[in-house]
């Protein structure tokens, strides 16, 4: 009785925080959050500009509405300036958390500005008009918020409490050199540096549809290996050991974990045809899903097996 009992408790809470996540609801949040970034008004997020600062706006007021703590400061945000040749550029990248009172962390890590009004970086040569940016890398800011949705839910804390703490970031200044991402890790407190189970950094992810369901993870330190894949995926995965310039890279240099997933280049990368219209959100609902299966399978293959092993 007890156990029939935990069975239907199990589902119901499965049965809730899937209704959360419905495909159309998290379809629909998406499209907005998409919709809002790539809008005139944020004038393609570029570092620094008040598109920029626009930006940040939005997004804190909706990660406010989340149960989920901030890292450093707060109002989440993490102010750092760089050099340019226009100038100082003074901008924050967004970090925040949710503590399970664990030891080890897992990063999600996206950039969230573009490329604004173009300049050197843009491949639409005769055009100086905004850069909506709309997978590169408004997507990656998708996935950002529906995981903290995910894992801020009181069922999965629970699951999750003692064993893994989440954090979350999104990343400025990533268009000008990676700047944020190289910030964010030197000023990492080195016991939560060096208790970081691996880094996952999301760009470009809205176009698995044009690539037959097919995505790449960009692994240079060959941290995942093939079992440790979803094996009830549609998701098809091409891991690549490869080092790319991806926000992944500051961690790498620190020999942290870190992978990227992608649905790869495309042929509107930088250009002012990166618009929402062109979006494959089903295909980011299915990468939503494979990410946490992944999760999954590298807490027990990496954690919980190991622990195992030492107590045996």
């Amino acid at each position: 009785m007890r156990v029939a009992t935990l069975i239907i408790i199990l589902f119901f809470n499965l049965a809730c925080i899937c209704q959360v996540f419905y495909i159309t609801d998290f379809e629909k949040q998406c499209k907005d959050i998409v919709n809002v970034l790539c809008s005139d008004s944020l004038e393609g997020r570029k570092a620094g500009t008040l598109g920029d600062k626009k930006s940040q706006v939005f997004l804190l007021n909706r990660i406010k509405k989340l149960k989920v703590r901030s890292f450093y400061s707060k109002n989440y945000i993490q102010p750092f300036s760089y050099s340019k040749d226009t100038g100082i550029v003074y901008t924050s990248n967004i970090v925040y958390w949710i503590d399970n009172k664990a030891t080890k962390n897992l990063f999600f890590v996206a950039h969230f500005d573009h490329l604004g009004f173009g300049g050197e970086k843009s491949r639409s040569y005769t055009r100086k008009a905004i850069h909506p940016g709309a997978n590169d890398n408004a997507t990656g800011v998708c996935m950002i918020l529906a995981l903290s949705r995910w894992y801020s839910h009181k069922f999965e804390q629970k699951r999750w409490k003692q064993k893994l703490n989440f954090v979350f970031v999104l990343l400025s200044g990533h268009e000008d050199g990676l700047y944020g991402s190289n910030y964010l890790v030197q000023n990492l407190p080195q016991h939560v540096k060096s208790n970081i189970l691996l880094v996952i950094n999301f760009d470009m992810i809205g176009r698995l549809l044009y690539t037959s369901g097919r995505i790449e993870i960009y692994d240079p330190l060959k941290f995942i290996d093939r079992n440790i894949l979803p094996d009830n995926s549609s998701v098809k995965v091409d891991i690549r050991n490869e080092d790319i310039l991806a926000d992944q890279k500051a961690f790498i240099n620190e020999n942290i974990p870190a992978i990227t997933i992608s649905t790869g280049m495309f042929d509107d990368y930088h250009r002012i045809t990166d618009t929402p219209d062109k979006i494959d959100f089903k295909g980011i609902y299915e990468i939503f899903m494979f990410t946490t299966q992944l999760v999954n399978n590298i807490y027990n293959a990496k954690v919980n097996c190991t622990d195992l092993k030492s107590k045996n």
